[in-house]
């Protein structure tokens, strides 16, 4: 079947950037791309009615797909990669600091299980980077074509995976381990919306040393009091001045903005209080936010 106008221009646009892979994928599955960035709800046959909706479309670099196994993707999980990497917004080219909950990939036609994935673009004079909860990449070239901006990036921007491998990726296997190693490896991963307030792994091993000689608390117990009850999901944006949030553990934790202007964990004790330090960090059924101590 021929290539729509809108799909075969795209093409020649990513080939001109050195993205002849994903080139190619438009070619090959060009249905996913004409319904995620070419409105479809009006024209017939290969020429689809074109969105005047500006769009941003990070593009990977063809090095990026080397060893990905991209290959072997059903068209299902080809089109959640794919979305990963398409931001409904035009981002000025001014200094400046884009962060979410503004600059969002959504999705219209995933099931609700799937987070969106939430970018913050750093712009300096003509320097752009994408950050995302693991990494930053560094934007190598713009181009445009029709309502579409194209940007190409050095990496795959990942899909969020299981607690235990998102950890792992951020080189805290303690912190993982731990809470494996508390039986709670089939709970995390059986919730379908659940907020992690995990401890850094310098936290877990000040509050190990603090408490060698005090084993009132079990591995459990203290796993238990950082993830909120199932299906409350909890992103960055809801995070308020006085919300209480019940954990596994049975009891709640309050959210509270300090004098220094950070917003900080208080445990039920009432005076255990840890600095939130990063957040939203995605995972495939919930989100991480990281904190300096142990509740």
């Amino acid at each position: 079947m021929p290539l729509s106008t809108f799909a075969n221009g795209l093409v020649h646009a990513l080939n001109y950037l050195n993205a002849s892979t994903m080139a190619t994928l438009v070619g090959q599955v060009p249905e996913i791309f004409e319904l995620k960035l070419a409105s479809t709800s009006s024209g017939s046959g290969s020429d689809k009615h074109i969105s005047s909706k500006q769009i941003t479309l990070l593009a990977p670099l063809n090095e990026a797909f080397h060893g990905s196994g991209i290959s072997q993707l059903s068209t299902s999980d080809l089109q959640d990669l794919l979305n990963y990497h398409i931001l409904d917004v035009w981002i000025p080219n001014r200094n400046g600091r884009y962060v979410s909950p503004s600059l969002l990939t959504r999705y219209t036609d995933l099931p609700h299980s799937h987070p969106t994935q939430s970018l913050i673009v750093d712009v300096n004079g003509s320097f752009t980077t994408i950050v995302t909860p693991l990494s930053r990449l560094c934007v190598q070239a713009k181009s445009s074509y029709m309502h579409l901006h194209i940007w190409t990036i050095p990496q795959l921007i990942q899909i969020p995976e299981d607690f235990f491998n998102t950890l792992s990726a951020m080189k805290m296997d303690q912190v993982a381990d731990f809470v494996s190693s508390a039986f709670l490896a089939h709970v995390i991963r059986g919730m379908t919306g659940v907020t992690a307030f995990v401890p850094t792994s310098q936290a877990f091993y000040e509050h190990h040393h603090h408490n060698k000689q005090n084993h009132q608390d079990n591995k459990r117990d203290i796993a238990l009091r950082h993830f909120s009850t199932n299906r409350t999901l909890i992103y960055s944006s809801d995070l308020v001045d006085g919300m209480s949030l019940e954990t596994l553990y049975g009891t709640c934790v309050a959210i509270v903005n300090g004098l220094d202007g950070r917003k900080k964990v208080v445990g039920n004790d009432g005076y255990t209080t840890a600095n939130i330090l990063r957040t939203d960090i995605l995972l495939s059924n919930g989100v991480i936010h990281i904190i300096d101590k142990v509740l």
